[in-house]
């Protein structure tokens, strides 16, 4: 899996960026080949003022789940990471779990 981080008014440093690719794999790992990469862009939206202001952004591309797109705003960076992964995680599961239903079972106006 590619993990592309972008960082917008956020200072990068090794240890930012060792812990953003943890944090992917461990959520992420489980899918296997259903995911081929991520993309996670964090952006400081009020600059030095603070606060909740943190945007994530997460695209996660797949042969299967095609690409899923998630938003979150948090203050702690890697608060916020685990939390955005975590939903995404979540959502990927789901989607997953539907397109094996779909395979399983047939369109529901299937005639079989």
């Amino acid at each position: 899996m590619k993990v592309q981080i972008r960082l917008r008014g956020i200072e990068s440093s090794p240890a930012l960026v060792a812990h953003v690719r943890r944090r992917v794999r461990r959520h992420l790992r489980r899918f296997g080949a259903d995911i081929t990469a991520v993309v996670l862009r964090i952006t400081d939206q009020n600059g030095p003022r603070g606060g909740p202001d943190k945007r994530y952004q997460l695209t996660v591309i797949g042969p299967r789940i095609g690409q899923v797109h998630l938003s979150e705003v948090h203050d702690d960076v890697h608060a916020g990471v685990d939390l955005a992964l975590g939903r995404v995680g979540h959502a990927i599961g789901r989607q997953i779990e539907r397109l094996r239903e779909l395979e399983a079972h047939g369109p529901a106006w299937s005639d079989s």
